[in-house]
């Protein structure tokens, strides 16, 4: 009943999004917020601004997944409410670390937005449905006035 409950509220959250934010990508629900990038073989992901994935991610942590894929995480630390750090270039060896529901909203960064879109692609060619990149990484993030933690390894 709980997941039932978790995949309508996603669904919901979408339907608001989607009439809120607009976007250029359509989706089941609507228009996804951000760009839509194309994977090869198939699927899309969103680029986000530090603003939409604030609001569309962050603020959202009841229903999304937060990965940062910085190599250097435990130095350049993070999004507080980072939920797993799993290196950009082994994201599929992280698999299980993932929930099972392909359309779980996964909010992927880095630091400057160099490795994010590596580990996105991953996540979109392993079959996740619902992936936010944060453009520009965590440097965009802090000139926008969000802040970030240093993390504990």
């Amino acid at each position: 009943m709980k997941r039932v409950l978790v995949v309508v509220s996603a669904l919901l959250l979408f339907t608001m999004f989607a009439s809120a934010c607009g976007g250029d990508e359509p989706n089941v629900s609507g228009k996804m917020p951000g760009t839509a990038i194309q994977v090869n073989g198939g699927g899309t992901y969103w680029r986000l601004s530090a603003s939409d994935f604030n609001s569309d991610v962050v603020t959202n942590k009841s229903n999304a997944i937060l990965i940062n894929v910085d190599p250097l995480e435990t130095l350049n630390g993070a999004i507080a409410g980072t939920d797993l750090y799993i290196p950009y270039d082994d994201v599929v060896s992280y698999l299980s670390l993932l929930p099972p529901d392909k359309d779980t909203i996964i909010g992927v960064y880095c630091l400057s937005g160099t490795h994010s879109p590596e580990a996105s692609e991953a996540l979109v060619k392993a079959g996740y449905t619902i992936v936010f990149e944060l453009s520009r990484g965590m440097e965009e993030w802090t000139r926008q006035g969000y802040v970030t933690t240093i993390r504990n390894p």
